[in-house]
């Protein structure tokens, strides 16, 4: 149903030079799939579009990148024009990207994020974070889920690429909590950023 892909227009914000705005890039339904304070980053899946009952992935254009500071359409699907303004993104650099994510970490762990036997569950890479399968679907999993050693937690997209976030390694209980997940979904992760926080049940 998603074969096709589209690019984003992307221009700067007129209200401030730091900000871009990414654009419809043609008349057709649109449906965002990130919400505010999401990272994005070129060819991240922004949302779905569809003209004609042709059905597209919406893709953030290159040289767009930085945090979504609003959405500019409904979180419903929304009849565009061509170039009708969809979000407002605070432009950054990968390197401001990964020191907010390192920032999260140690705040985190100043915080005591997560107790003494607790399972944290981290980033194999750096990447987009997402909860669910696709936008229509339930996550995976949410805070107070029991769940069992190979459970799917979680997707890493890499270059469109998925990874898939399981609960394995050697000596885990039968049953874990999920306690924590410190992360928002549809965000850029850096590797090794704790995604999830589990308790043995």
């Amino acid at each position: 149903m998603f074969e096709r892909t589209l690019k984003a227009l992307v221009e700067p914000d007129v209200q401030d030079s730091e900000r871009i705005v990414l654009l419809s890039p043609a008349v057709g339904l649109f449906r965002p799939d990130l919400p505010k304070g999401a990272y994005v980053t070129p060819d991240l899946r922004m949302g779905t579009f569809s003209q004609l009952q042709r059905f597209y992935h919406l893709l953030v254009p290159q040289g767009a990148r930085g945090a979504v500071l609003e959405q500019l359409v409904n979180d419903g699907v929304s009849r565009v024009q061509y170039r009708t303004p969809l979000l407002r993104v605070g432009a950054a650099t990968a390197e401001q990207i990964a020191a907010r994510a390192d920032r999260d970490g140690q705040a985190m762990s100043a915080a005591g994020g997560h107790a003494a036997g607790d399972i944290p569950v981290k980033s194999p890479t750096h990447g987009v974070f997402y909860r669910r399968p696709d936008p229509q679907s339930p996550a995976y999993v949410n805070v107070g889920d029991v769940i069992e050693p190979g459970a799917q937690l979680a997707l890493v997209e890499v270059m469109k690429c998925f990874n898939q976030i399981r609960l394995d390694g050697d000596g885990l209980p039968e049953r874990c909590e999920v306690v924590q997940i410190p992360v928002e979904d549809a965000s850029e992760v850096a590797l090794g950023q704790l995604l999830f926080v589990l308790r043995a049940a």
